[in-house]
C-alpha cells in the first residue's frame, strides 16, 4: 500500500492534473501547488496532498428522510448497498423487454428501495420522458417524494445542482439541517486520466456551501485511460482520488467525501468494457484496503456491477463480487439492480440483489464460540449413536440458531420444487409485484410537494 501511495504522490508531483477552473488553480497555488495557468496544469507537492487527506472527516452522515434510515459511515463501518446510478434503460427478465427508462420507472425504483430491507441507499435513473436537460431534477423530485432513504444524486451541471439543493431545502427546512442530515450527496466528475472540468469544480463548491458530502468518481479504464497493468491502473486511479481530495479540501476545507474509485477493464480483443472479471475483484480488494487501512476514509465501490444480460450470469457475478467486496471491508457496495454493464436497471435483479445482501450479511456475522454454544453437556447426554433432535438443548436453542431463510432462492430438492416449479425470474417478479402493490411510503406534506413542483417548473422554464 505504501508503494502504491508513493507512486501516486509521484504522479501528482511530476505529471500533475489539468484543472480547468481559474479560481481553483489560484487557490491551489496559494496552498503551495505549482501552477501553469497557460496549460491549466497543477502539480501537487506531497505535503499538500498529505495535509488534505488529514482534513477529510473520518465519519460522514448520509441521512434519510426518516432518521431510521440514517447511515453513519466511517472507514470501518459495516457495509451497505446502494442502487446503480444513472442507468438509462429498463430490462425486464420475465418479459424479455429492454426499453428506455421513464419517470414511472423511477417511482417504481424508489418504492422498491423503500420496501427492500437490505438496500440501504437509492439512486436516480436517466429518464427519457421528461425534458432531457432537466431529467436529473425530475428524478431528484421523485426520490425525495417517494422513498425515505438517502440517495446518491446525479446532476447535469452546477446550474442544475442549485435547483437540486433548493429541493432538498424544501424537504429538510434549512441549510443547518442539510449540513447535519443531508438527504442526498452529489458527485463531481473527474475524467481519466488526470482532468477535472471547470463545471465540476463549481459542483464541488456548491456542495461545500451547504456542507453536502460530495464524491468524485474516478473511473480509469485499464489499457485505455489507464496503464495496461493492474498496478499501473491502481497507482493512476489512486493519484486521481488523492488529487481530487486535495482540490476539494483546498476549496472547501473539512467537507465530507468518500474514496470513490471505480475501475473497469478494456477487453483488448473487442474494445469492450468489463466489470466482473477476476481482475476487477483484485482491483476492488486493493482499493478497499487502501481506503480502509491506509487512508481511513469511507469507500464506495461497484461490487454489484455485472457484464452481459443473462440472469444466471448476472446473479453469479454479482454474488461473487459482492462477497469479495464485503469480506475485504467495503463500506458501500454499489450497483444493486444493475445489469448490462451498468447501462440498465432490472426490478427483478434488484429483488435478487437484496436477497444476496441478506445472505452476505449473515456470512459476515460469523458465529459465537462460548461454553453454551460448544454444547459439551448436550454431547455428554446424547453420547455415541444418540439423536440430538430429541435432546432438550435443541428445543431450547434451535430458534436462536435458525438457518438463514431465503425468499427467492431455496433449499428444496427436486421433488419439493415440483410442487411449485416457478423459475427464478418469476419468483423475483412476485416479490417486486408484492412491494409495488402493497408497500406504502409515508407522503410528504402537501405544501412540500407543491414547493418541489414549483422548483421543478422554474428549472424547466430556465434550463430547457
Amino acid at each position: 500500500m505504501d508503494k502504491v501511495h508513493q507512486a501516486s504522490l509521484a504522479i501528482l508531483e511530476d505529471t500533475g492534473m489539468q484543472i480547468d477552473h481559474p479560481q481553483a488553480r489560484s487557490r491551489l497555488h496559494d496552498a503551495g501547488a505549482e501552477v501553469d495557468h497557460d496549460k491549466n496544469r497543477v502539480r501537487f507537492p506531497a505535503a499538500l496532498v498529505e495535509k488534505s487527506i488529514n482534513m477529510i472527516p473520518k465519519t460522514v452522515c448520509l441521512a434519510g428522510r426518516d432518521s431510521r434510515y440514517d447511515l453513519m459511515m466511517s472507514y470501518d463501518s459495516p457495509f451497505i448497498v446502494r442502487c446503480g446510478t444513472g442507468l438509462t434503460a429498463i430490462m425486464d427478465y420475465q418479459t424479455g423487454t429492454y426499453r428506455n427508462a421513464t419517470i414511472e420507472d423511477q417511482k417504481n425504483l424508489a418504492t422498491l428501495v423503500d420496501g427492500l430491507d437490505n438496500i440501504g441507499m437509492a439512486a436516480p435513473l436517466t429518464v427519457h420522458d421528461v425534458p432531457s436537460k432537466t431529467a436529473d431534477l425530475h428524478a431528484t423530485r421523485v426520490l425525495l417524494q417517494h422513498q425515505r432513504k438517502h440517495f446518491m444524486n446525479l446532476t447535469m451541471g452546477s446550474r442544475n445542482m442549485r435547483y437540486q439543493i433548493e429541493m432538498q431545502l424544501a424537504v429538510r427546512g434549512s441549510r443547518e439541517d442539510i449540513k447535519k442530515r443531508p438527504l442526498f450527496h452529489p458527485i463531481a466528475c473527474l475524467i481519466s486520466p488526470l482532468h477535472i472540468p471547470e463545471d465540476d469544480i463549481e459542483i464541488m463548491m456548491a456542495a461545500g456551501e451547504y456542507g453536502l458530502p460530495v464524491k468524485i468518481p474516478v473511473m480509469p479504464m485499464f489499457g485505455a485511460s489507464a496503464p495496461v497493468t493492474l498496478a499501473g491502473t491502481l497507482a493512476l486511479g489512486n493519484a486521481e482520488v488523492l488529487g481530487a481530495f486535495t482540490v476539494l479540501q483546498t476549496l472547501c476545507p473539512g467537507n465530507p467525501t468518500l474514496y470513490y474509485f471505480v475501475p473497469s477493464l478494456m477487453d483488448m480483443r473487442t474494445g469492450g468494457n468489463v466489470y466482473a472479471a477476476p481482475e476487477n475483484l483484485l482491483l476492488y480488494s486493493a482499493i478497499i484496503q487502501l481506503a480502509r487501512s491506509f487512508y481511513k476514509v469511507p469507500s464506495d465501490t461497484t461490487g454489484l456491477f455485472t457484464d452481459g444480460i443473462l440472469l444466471e450470469q448476472s446473479t453469479y457475478q454479482k454474488g461473487t463480487n459482492l462477497q469479495a467486496a464485503a469480506i475485504a471491508g467495503a463500506n458501500i457496495v454499489s450497483g444493486a439492480g444493475t445489469v448490462d454493464g451498468g447501462m440498465a436497471f432490472s426490478p427483478q435483479q434488484l429483488a435478487i440483489d437484496d436477497e444476496m445482501v441478506a445472505f452476505t450479511r449473515r456470512l459476515l456475522a460469523g458465529f459465537e464460540i462460548t461454553d453454551k454454544t460448544l454444547a459439551l453437556d448436550c454431547v455428554r447426554r446424547v453420547g455415541p449413536k444418540g439423536n440430538f433432535l430429541e435432546d432438550r438443548y435443541t428445543l431450547e436453542n434451535f430458534r436462536t440458531q435458525a438457518l438463514y431463510t431465503p425468499s427467492i432462492f431455496n433449499y428444496q430438492n427436486h421433488s419439493a420444487w415440483q410442487q411449485d416449479p416457478r423459475q427464478f425470474a418469476e419468483k423475483a417478479q412476485e416479490k417486486v409485484h408484492n412491494i409495488l402493490t402493497s408497500h406504502e411510503v409515508p407522503p410528504l406534506e402537501d405544501a412540500v410537494i407543491k414547493e418541489l413542483q414549483k422548483i421543478l417548473q422554474a428549472a424547466d422554464k430556465e434550463i430547457t
